[in-house]
């Protein structure tokens, strides 16, 4: 499915609508979640080749509350807040330097990481204002919450367990050289984390904050997704330089403990990056140096 250039960010909205964002051009493309149709590009307002997203928009998230997107664009410093009413930006609040990842809480409030400032952003979507700054050092890059709401976020040297009512953390499990991307199995909690510098997954359980599997994978792990509605908490995964995209599913009758059966590898054009995992078993991800992202069926 073709986007607009330099596909990096996904998210899927509320109504199951998929947003790809787009760094190179500045835009959003927004897809019917069933046909993958595009409905719009958000932030093309004319023929120009940027569009009107401050610069290298790199990461999005949809807040549960309203079904707003938010955007985090890393090279002006800010994080964009976007309508789906109206497929329009409604605001622009200023940052850490160079923000990347983002979430948004169960209440509402919008989270970021700064990598190149080692911290870690609260903002109150009320007031459009960051609320509070915590320090996590070594390059805060990806975050996931938990289910008992602690928020998770990858270093270059492991995964901070933050508490997000004070910002204090909670337990910091070291991992594998430059971890990655995060996602929360919604079977039993398990924090999965991709290392890109060994090429392997590693699985934490949070009752003891420990890992209880490493995996081998390809090339490059760059990005792992698991939809929070998944009753199987099938895994998803990319790997950057080996082209492909890997699943995993839990063994039957070890779904608590750990234990996971890799399942299929899809191959890629070139350059997999985020993927995201789709409510009716698909997945979708970017090809970070074209103009389309990729739909898989999965199971």
């Amino acid at each position: 499915m073709f986007t607009e250039e330099g596909p990096h960010g996904l998210a899927e909205g509320l109504d199951g609508d998929i947003y790809v964002v787009n760094r190179l051009q500045r835009t959003v493309t927004r897809v019917d979640g069933t046909m993958f149709q595009v409905k719009a590009t958000i932030g093309r307002s004319s023929a120009d080749y940027l569009g009107n997203l401050d610069a290298q928009p790199v990461r999005a998230a949809i807040s549960p509350v309203d079904g707003h997107l938010w955007v985090t664009c890393h090279a002006n410093n800010t994080v964009q807040r976007i309508n789906p009413a109206t497929n329009a930006i409604i605001a622009t609040i200023n940052t850490g330097i160079y923000p990347w990842g983002v979430k948004v809480a169960a209440d509402g409030f919008v989270w970021i990481t700064c990598p190149w400032a080692d911290v870690v952003q609260k903002i109150n979507p009320a007031t459009g204002s960051v609320v509070a700054s915590y320090t996590v050092t070594e390059c805060p890059t990806e975050l996931a919450f938990g289910l008992d709401g602690d928020l998770w976020v990858t270093t270059n040297e492991g995964v901070v367990r933050l508490n997000p009512s004070t910002g204090g953390v909670k337990a910091t499990i070291p991992l594998g050289f430059f971890p990655w991307g995060i996602a929360v199995n919604p079977v039993n909690g398990f924090i999965w984390v991709v290392v890109n510098g060994q090429d392997i997954l590693q699985v934490i359980n949070p009752a003891t904050n420990t890992i209880t599997k490493t995996l081998n994978h390809g090339t490059n792990a760059m990005d792992v997704s698991i939809h929070p509605a998944d009753p199987y908490g099938i895994v998803w995964s990319t790997s950057y330089g080996g082209n492909r995209v890997r699943s995993y599913s839990p063994k039957e009758g070890f779904a608590k403990d750990g234990g996971y059966l890799s399942l299929i590898q899809y191959g890629t054009v070139a350059f997999p990056g985020q993927v995201l995992a789709l409510r009716d078993g698909r997945f979708v991800v970017t090809q970070t140096k074209y103009d389309f992202v990729l739909i898989g069926e999965g199971y």
